[in-house]
């Protein structure tokens, strides 16, 4: 198993925090640079145009959502310790290292109770572009849900993103997605008692008890969704598409209100 270490570093717009590093003896959170779904198909941006990559250092770090045209969601973790000046957003290209729009961002504004108390809480943040993206058939905003909105276990929800095929595996440059069912909260809350805290701003899902589809490494930040509404970030887990330990995503209806308090002109 594979250990990845989080150095923080100061960054314009981004709110500081304490490290995450100690953590990761005992989690694999869904970030690595590069990699695919776990169990999934290959598919094109055509059927998820709101998906792009979070790229540092010209690398692909991340996934996550077009939600207007200058604005992007995505897991907090996946901007904490980038430099602004070296961040990069593709958008509407089914491949992370190549095509569609390169766009330079202005602002990050992560949640100021990032991994507080515990790994992974509050996981999410809001990227600013630098130019707006022109809408088309490749590139469009996706709908959020209406604040405290909650999904039920077995519904079946859908993520995309570049992330490994499994925990430190290999990496397809085409993007890909996978279909799973919610876990109820309890029952992942159950299975990860001894590891991390499930709270109420997180959603779960995975085939519990069978294992082997799931998100993984490098789809940190991308979306979970159901029709044209996402209602999840991939945030964290213990390895990739495990029996007994499901996905554990950033519930966006937790947040719909933080959402909606900065828009287009955020600190321009």
């Amino acid at each position: 198993m594979k250990i990845f270490f989080f150095i923080p570093m100061m960054v314009l717009g981004v709110n500081s925090a304490a490290s995450i590093h100690k953590y990761d003896s005992q989690l694999i959170p869904m970030l690595r640079p590069d990699g695919r779904i776990v169990g999934g198909r290959s598919t094109t941006i055509y059927d998820f145009p709101f998906q792009v990559s979070y790229n540092n250092y010209g690398a692909h770090r991340g996934g996550g959502v077009i939600l207007s045209p200058t604005r992007v969601l995505t897991a907090g973790h996946v901007i904490r310790g980038t430099m602004l000046r070296l961040v990069t957003i593709r958008a509407g290209s089914t491949y992370h290292n190549e095509g569609g729009l390169l766009i330079a961002v202005r602002r990050m504004i992560e949640h100021d109770m990032l991994h507080i108390p515990t790994p992974y809480n509050h996981d999410i943040a809001l990227v600013f572009l630098a130019s707006s993206l022109e809408f088309g058939p490749g590139i469009q905003a996706i709908q959020l849900p209406q604040q405290g909105y909650e999904l039920e276990a077995g519904e079946n929800v859908t993520i995309s993103g570049w992330g490994a095929l499994y925990s430190g595996g290999p990496q397809p440059l085409e993007l890909q997605y996978v279909e799973i069912p919610i876990v109820d909260r309890d029952v992942c809350a159950n299975a990860y008692r001894n590891t991390n805290a499930v709270n109420e701003n997180m959603i779960c899902a995975g085939l519990y008890g069978v294992g082997g589809r799931d998100a993984c490494q490098g789809d940190s930040g991308g979306p979970v969704i159901i029709g044209d509404v996402v209602h999840g970030l991939v945030s964290w887990g213990t390895g990739c598409a495990l029996p007994n330990y499901p996905g554990v995503n950033t519930r966006v209806a937790y947040y719909r209100e933080w959402i909606d308090s900065f828009d287009e002109n955020t600190d321009i």
